[in-house]
């Protein structure tokens, strides 16, 4: 039986690279409750947008460098928490809600609480078995955290597209009460991580994330509206054909 391998006392500088773009992420998380204190509501949701670019980044720079680490797995999960759990109905409840509003609060706490369960659940789950999380449909089980926080910010998109509509306060705390449930229900959710394509249509599936993402950049709202609505709909969708089977 072979010793355990020691840790090497010297790291190549680039192997914290991970580390350090999860780090980056959780100072854009902050950053966002900072500006929607001071009233820059997009800047806000911009840098939990790009907490979420980053937290799709870490993972595949940690394997590709083949520095994946206990520390990387917590401080993944810790900015996760934080940047998706908590930033996102920070920010939602400062544009949103009077401060006054205890509806509107505990709507929060809810989707928070929600996430904090869903991340605790896929730590034990990779611990033991690291396969749990993903079910045979290839995909997750409920809704990521980060698709959660860009869906629970669909109310601002909202606003910002229609600036003259009127949101009732208890329609903003349902949704935001529904998309913390979709984290913790056990229903497959999609993941792009494991879907794979053609080589054939590699180059106009390139060409299309390209331009969506100048649409963001060009109509960031409307885009973000957009895409909210597709992804909830093949969700729903995806729940909808499995429920019927898990009932035929």
């Amino acid at each position: 039986m072979r010793p355990p391998r020691r840790p090497r006392a010297n790291l190549p500088l680039v192997q914290l690279l991970p580390n350090l773009m999860t780090l980056a992420a959780l100072v854009a998380g902050l950053t966002s409750m900072r500006m929607a204190l001071i009233g820059h509501i997009e800047w806000a949701v911009a840098l939990i947008l790009l907490a979420v670019v980053l937290d799709g980044l870490d993972g595949h720079l940690a394997r590709a460098l083949n520095s994946e680490s206990e520390l990387g797995a917590e401080l993944d999960s810790l900015a996760d928490f934080m940047n998706f759990g908590v930033a996102p109905a920070f920010v939602l409840y400062l544009a949103c809600f009077d401060p006054a509003s205890g509806f509107g609060w505990i709507a929060m706490l809810s989707y928070s609480l929600c996430s904090v369960l869903r991340l605790a659940k896929f730590n034990i789950d990779a611990r033991t078995t690291p396969d749990a999380t993903a079910p045979r449909t290839g995909g997750f089980t409920g809704v990521p955290s980060p698709a959660a926080a860009l869906l629970v910010l669909v109310p601002i998109y909202l606003l910002e597209v229609f600036p003259t509509a009127a949101l009732p306060s208890f329609l903003v705390a349902l949704l935001t009460v529904i998309v913390g449930a979709m984290m913790i229900v056990p229903l497959p959710t999609p993941s792009l991580k494991r879907v794979s394509v053609p080589r054939g249509v590699v180059r106009p599936l390139l060409l299309a994330a390209t331009l969506v993402a100048a649409a963001v950049a060009v109509w960031p709202w409307e885009t973000l509206l957009t895409l909210s609505a597709a992804y909830l709909a093949r969700v729903l969708g995806g729940w909808a054909i499995h429920l019927r089977r898990r009932g035929a």
